[in-house]
């Protein structure tokens, strides 16, 4: 099938999947990013306190970031799964 060949809601859908996958390719680099900084020293002493709010304030930045990755990763496998299916069953239709 060209692209010329693609139906609307086709084509629709696939911009929407390839918008869904940068957007979540681009959470996944930046709790790499972000949870890289993170490091699992025992900090004792109060000289060392500024250091310890520091890894505590990373640890829930990485945290905060878990649900909407896990939602738009989950999002991105079914809307690959419904694209799959449309351009199948098109493609079976004018078969």
């Amino acid at each position: 099938m060209e692209m010329s060949h693609l139906s609307p809601t086709l084509t629709i859908l696939l911009m929407i999947l390839g918008v869904a996958t940068v957007g979540w390719v681009g959470l996944l680099i930046y709790r790499t990013v972000v949870g890289h900084n993170e490091e699992t020293d025992l900090i004792i002493g109060k000289a060392e306190a500024h250091l310890a709010k520091e890894q505590h304030d990373i640890g829930e930045r990485v945290v905060r970031l878990e649900k909407p990755i896990r939602v738009l990763g989950i999002s991105v496998g079914v809307l690959g799964l419904v694209t799959v299916g449309l351009w199948l069953w098109e493609g079976l239709r004018n078969f």
